[in-house]
């Protein structure tokens, strides 16, 4: 293996891209950790654990499978890597669409935070994502990498002040919020919080193999992506807890909302939350752009007439889509329906690494 020497500097950028991804919507909005964590209380931040930990296993095995085999089929061979020809057909293909769907669901939550905070239609926050998410990723997955990697790390800083002004001047308080959320209608991802951790990974799952896989082709050092990815999901793992928090401190005034962090913010500052709304839409940006690439590379190579035609075919569809269905029911349907069978392929990644292991104990290739 030709390994490029570890950079912290590049560590912290590949971090900084880990964080811009997972933040999307659902997390820079609020509605995500609501459906997902804050329903189900305090044993929540449970799943915020579950949620490092599993990432952690996964994305590692996906960089790895990356680095190694140095796929030109992407997640195509990815997928096949890990489930066999036949499984592994059906989730490259399904990932590929999901990550797409999931790019729908992006476009809806700009349109979303800019109906919320400036009170202009929906359909023009939804067509300042697509547009944007069009021109960056024409230029390919090495350099949406750098791009993310930079905004990352201001995006989550933000995030996180936010958050923690809600928790502190919390309407309800977290203990009491607690409380009154299992006896409000909040829209739930899953009965119970355990299947809602279950599902929450599931989904994300397909959106991990293509750009975890990817970066660890294109990243030389190993090591670099392997720590960058340690550092990133930790940040995530961390700032999920804190906007959970933040909601049950003001559950009162969040339940029902679309955007709820951007509704606790102008709840303490109204001038706050216009910086926020800035905020939330460069996380719908950052998130957005890998999305459509995922769905785009699958079926066109980078560089291409047929990829660029693609990205703008994708980019103008799925504005038209996401303005027909409010936000938070786009998440609801979207991210549940393929929670679950994304969460199967994580048994095919722990079977593939026990066969990695017997197969090295016997001194064997384990690459295919």
């Amino acid at each position: 293996m030709n390994e490029q020497k570890t950079s912290m500097k590049r560590i912290l950028i590949l971090a900084g891209s880990v964080i811009a991804y997972y933040m999307g919507s659902g997390y820079a909005t609020g509605q995500e950790m609501l459906q997902y964590y804050t329903a189900y209380g305090l044993v929540s931040m449970i799943s915020c654990v579950f949620y490092f930990f599993f990432f952690w296993y996964l994305n590692q095995n996906f960089i790895y499978a990356g680095h190694i085999g140095q796929y030109e089929g992407g997640m195509s061979q990815i997928c096949r890597y890990f489930c066999g020809k036949y499984v592994g057909t059906f989730y490259d293909y399904f990932a590929s669409f999901f990550c797409y769907a999931c790019f729908i669901v992006m476009c809806a939550g700009g349109g979303a935070v800019a109906n919320q905070q400036f009170g202009v239609p929906v359909w023009m926050g939804a067509a300042f994502i697509a547009l944007a998410a069009l021109a960056s990723t024409i230029m390919g997955l090495s350099s949406l990498i750098n791009l993310i990697g930079k905004i990352g790390p201001v995006l989550i800083a933000l995030c996180l002040l936010g958050a923690i002004a809600g928790i502190i001047k919390g309407d309800t308080g977290i203990v009491e919020g607690s409380k009154m959320v299992v006896e409000m209608d909040v829209m739930k991802a899953a009965p119970t919080w355990w299947q809602a951790i279950i599902n929450n990974v599931g989904f994300a799952i397909m959106w991990m193999i293509g750009f975890f896989g990817g970066m660890g082709k294109t990243e030389p050092s190993y090591n670099n992506a392997r720590y960058g990815t340690i550092i990133g999901l930790a940040v995530v793992a961390l700032a999920f807890a804190v906007v959970t928090l933040s909601e049950l401190a003001n559950i009162t005034l969040v339940w029902d909302s679309q955007i709820p962090l951007l509704k606790i913010i102008d709840n303490i500052s109204h001038t706050g939350a216009i910086v926020y709304a800035v905020v939330a839409f460069l996380g719908v940006y950052t998130t957005a752009c890998p999305l459509l690439w995922t769905g785009v590379s699958r079926v066109a190579k980078e560089g291409t007439k047929r990829y660029r035609l693609l990205i703008v075919v994708g980019a103008a569809l799925g504005f038209f889509i996401a303005t027909l269905l409010p936000f938070n029911k786009l998440i609801n349907i979207i991210y549940v329906i393929n929670g679950y069978v994304g969460f199967i392929f994580f048994a095919f990644v722990v079977v593939k690494n026990i066969r990695n292991k017997l197969a090295k104990s016997k001194g064997q290739q384990t690459i295919e």
